[in-house]
């Protein structure tokens, strides 16, 4: 019966073991994770820019909902539109794709302006005035695998760089 040896193996084994409470593999972990975020949030964008555009003064209901949404709550969307810094929580790392603040679209109920995450979720989901458009879900199916073989990728590229300094 024939034997296989892999040293090599023993070795990747010893140094995962070291990194993994260093700063370098937090590192790797870091440069994974906002590679694929970037690609999701990419497709995220390309899918806000595509929303379409309703007057102003167009309101929805029932029998006639809204498809889209105004220029000011598009602007706001594309400007508040982020990724959230690293966090580590008990099991591993991770990143929020999201909406944040107010955009210029002034009501008698938000006068400070509407909440991005707000229209988002209403645009997305739709509602009683509102037909749905699921943006996010749709660049989440379409990006999903690109996502996957950009975050592959920049971790095989950092643990190279890793193993060619030891």
């Amino acid at each position: 019966m024939a034997t296989f040896s892999f040293d090599f193996i023993e070795d990747y084994y010893v140094l995962l073991e070291q990194l993994s409470e260093s700063e370098t593999i937090r590192a790797v972990c870091s440069e994974t994770i906002y590679a694929g975020a970037d690609v999701m949030a990419d497709a995220i964008r390309k899918e806000i820019d595509a929303l379409p555009v309703v007057p102003i003064n167009k309101i929805g209901s029932n029998s006639e909902p809204l498809v889209g949404i105004n220029k000011m709550q598009k602007k706001g969307l594309q400007e508040s539109f982020g990724i959230t810094p690293i966090q580590r929580d008990g099991w591993g790392y991770n990143v929020k794709l999201g909406f944040d603040g107010y955009n210029e679209f002034y009501t008698e109920e938000y006068p400070s302006g509407q909440p991005n995450s707000l229209i988002a979720r209403s645009v997305n989901s739709g509602t009683s005035f509102r037909q749905k458009i699921p943006f996010i879900d749709r660049a989440v199916r379409s990006a999903k695998k690109e996502t996957e073989a950009a975050m592959v990728a920049a971790c095989d590229d950092s643990f190279k760089k890793i193993m060619k300094g030891r």
